[in-house]
């Protein structure tokens, strides 16, 4: 039960912004804390060892990186939906992707924390990369199968996760280092590596789908 939960890692600092578009759908401001008490039902600590630093992303800076996504992620997947519900949530140490039955609706939950925490000197790529690992799930449709299978293929589904990881942000024009900026926070003996992968081996999945393209 630990780790069903513990599914989809890296994080988003994503703020509500009303942000629309015909092709990727809408995303609407979200003031309510519902969705997080039903994805944080066990806490993740991995990766909630980031440092602080002093600067912080503001709401139209966290939409305008998530729109950029959204055009990288089109070239790849024209027919996905990129419809996205963003949901701050302090119960959680960084970031999960999860489809919501009852509402229909695909959610990003979030804490703000540890965003601001991976966002170091101005840096934006590891915040991208935390937006580009947690759409990828929804949009590769990891969100929507039943639960038994996403636990029997948990460890796949995030290789998927991280190889389009690299993918996508050599799309938008960035660099391998830049595409393993957040994965080089991580300690070797990181909580994730039963579900996710151990450092090494997502730094390869990221490095094979940077090099796909």
């Amino acid at each position: 039960m630990k780790y069903a939960f513990i599914f989809l890692i890296f994080a988003i600092q994503v703020v509500p912004l009303l942000a629309q578009d015909d092709r990727f759908g809408s995303m609407s401001e979200i003031d309510d804390w519902g969705y997080c008490n039903e994805v944080a039902l066990q806490p993740n600590i991995s990766l909630s060892y980031a440092p602080k630093n002093g600067g912080r992303l503001t709401k139209a800076d966290i939409f305008e990186l998530l729109d950029e996504i959204k055009e990288a992620f089109h070239l790849e997947f024209p027919d996905a939906d990129y419809s996205i519900r963003i949901v701050p949530c302090d119960r959680i140490s960084n970031a999960r992707a999860y489809f919501d039955k009852e509402t229909v609706t695909q959610v990003i939950a979030y804490n703000p924390v540890w965003v601001n925490r991976i966002y170091q000197d101005s840096d934006k790529w590891p915040v991208r990369s935390v937006l580009i690992h947690e759409l990828a799930h929804h949009v590769l449709g990891h969100t929507r199968k039943p639960f038994t299978e996403i636990n029997l293929n948990r460890r796949k589904y995030e290789e998927e996760a991280d190889y389009y990881s690299g993918r996508v942000v050599c799309v938008m024009g960035g660099t391998l280092a830049q595409a393993e900026r957040l994965c080089e926070m991580m300690p070797v003996d990181d909580h994730s590596c039963k579900s996710h992968g151990t450092k090494a081996e997502r730094q390869a999945a990221i490095k094979k789908g940077f090099e796909s393209r």
